[in-house]
């Protein structure tokens, strides 16, 4: 049985060996090596497109829409809140008050 476990672990790799490579290029330079396309004129004309869109959307912004929306959403997430706790809460209503002791007769 010994034996059969030694050679199960020689064939599964326990005497791998490890090599390590350290090469210092640019980013460009990777891309180049690997064979990967060269995005970097589609990069910036996404972002061009996006920044504009950004812009208009800024330019377009009304402040008090903004908070009046964010505001009622606030105030209808408070709501909702304390009817859960109300509602968790109503069955067990009364059950921490002293019950008052019968006079003895």
């Amino acid at each position: 049985m010994q034996q059969m476990h030694a050679q199960s672990r020689w064939r599964k790799g326990s005497h791998e060996m490890k090599i390590k490579f350290d090469i210092d290029c640019t980013p460009e330079e990777a891309r180049q090596f690997l064979g990967l396309p060269n995005l970097a004129l589609l990069q910036e004309k996404v972002m061009k497109e996006v920044g504009a869109k950004v812009h208009d959307q800024i330019q377009n912004l009304d402040a008090e829409r903004l908070l009046k929306t964010m505001l009622s959403m606030t105030f209808a997430g408070w709501d909702a809140v304390q009817k859960t706790l109300l509602a968790v809460a109503a069955p067990h209503q009364g059950e921490n008050t002293p019950k008052q002791k019968s006079p003895k007769q």
